[in-house]
């Protein structure tokens, strides 16, 4: 198939806005899990049946969401962050 020459007027291509990416990120997070360097491990539970969760780690809960309700866009993403270590 040749694509008709329309000298400028058409734009075969879509552009999705910046702010449209960054608001379907943040609509997504469950937020970001930062453990202790000291803590030690973390214990993750979660519930197939209510699809909630804890991620525990020497006292400190974050919560999060899986599948659940037969939607996949149900799940939040979850971001594991690290502590800068200053010397």
């Amino acid at each position: 198939m040749v694509m008709p020459v329309e000298k400028g007027k058409t734009n075969w291509f879509t552009v999705i806005p910046a702010g449209d990416v960054n608001n379907t990120i943040k609509q997504d997070s469950s937020g970001t899990v930062v453990p202790a360097v000291a803590g030690g491990d973390i214990v993750w539970n979660y519930s197939k049946g209510s699809g909630e969760g804890t991620l525990f780690q020497d006292g400190k809960v974050w919560k999060m969401n899986g599948f659940r309700g037969g939607s996949l866009n149900d799940g939040k993403d979850i971001t594991l962050g690290v502590r800068a270590r200053l010397f």
